[in-house]
């Protein structure tokens, strides 16, 4: 086994995140945001703006479900799994 081959498989290979996926990740927070800002009533933190109410979180939290089923079916149209879908959630919210 070369060297290369040995690395790939101690080590793993990584694969960049398609950009398609991280534009829809991206898509996700940005939608959901823009929403939680007419709705909520909070301060503005790193993570964006905090609802105050319960109804506020319910709102967002009923928004925030729709969003993802939707940016889901199109990941999925994409070739794309929702476990992936998730993991570039994630990142992309580690990102902001």
């Amino acid at each position: 086994m070369d060297v290369d081959a040995f690395r790939k498989e101690l080590l793993g290979t990584f694969e960049p995140m398609d950009r398609r996926l991280w534009d829809l990740a991206v898509e996700y927070h940005q939608r959901c945001e823009a929403y939680d800002r007419t709705v909520c009533t909070g301060p503005i933190v790193k993570d964006g703006i905090m609802p105050v109410t319960h109804r506020e979180l319910a709102l967002i939290n009923r928004h925030a479900v729709v969003v993802r089923r939707d940016i889901a079916q199109r990941a999925e149209q994409m070739g794309f799994t929702r476990k992936e879908l998730q993991k570039a959630i994630s990142s992309a919210a580690d990102e902001a």
